[in-house]
C-alpha cells in the first residue's frame, strides 16, 4: 500500500539546538516524557482509525474517552497546588493510561 505520508519510523524527534519558549502561565516537565506521550497519541490514532475501519464504534469511543480524560487530567496536574490534588490527578492519569495501554493489547 503506497502512501504518501512518511512511515512513523521516518520522524524525527530529536530536539533541536533551543526549542521555543512555553506559554505564558504553561509549565513543563523536564523528563523528557513528552516524546513518549506524542508516540503513545500516535498509537492511538492509529488503533481508532482501525476500530473505525472496522465499525468497532465501542472501542473508538472508548478511546476518544481516555484521551480527553489524559489531557484533562495532566492539565489539572500542572494547575495543582496542594499535594493532595496532585496524588489523585496523578492517580487518574495512570489509570488512563493503564486503561489505554489495555485497549491496544
Amino acid at each position: 500500500m503506497d502512501s504518501c505520508f512518511p512511515p512513523l519510523a521516518g520522524l524525527s524527534l530529536r530536539d533541536g539546538d533551543r526549542p521555543p519558549p512555553p506559554p505564558p502561565g504553561v509549565r513543563l516537565n523536564n523528563c523528557g516524557n513528552g516524546k513518549i506521550e506524542i508516540l503513545q497519541d500516535l498509537d492511538l490514532y492509529y488503533i481508532r482509525q482501525i476500530a473505525h475501519n472496522l465499525k468497532e464504534f465501542d472501542l473508538e469511543q472508548k478511546i476518544d474517552l481516555e484521551i480527553k480524560m489524559r489531557e484533562g487530567t495532566t492539565k489539572l496536574l500542572a494547575a495543582c497546588r496542594h499535594q493532595a490534588q496532585t496524588l489523585e490527578a496523578a492517580k487518574n492519569l495512570l489509570t488512563s493510561n493503564e486503561r489505554m495501554s489495555a485497549y491496544m493489547a
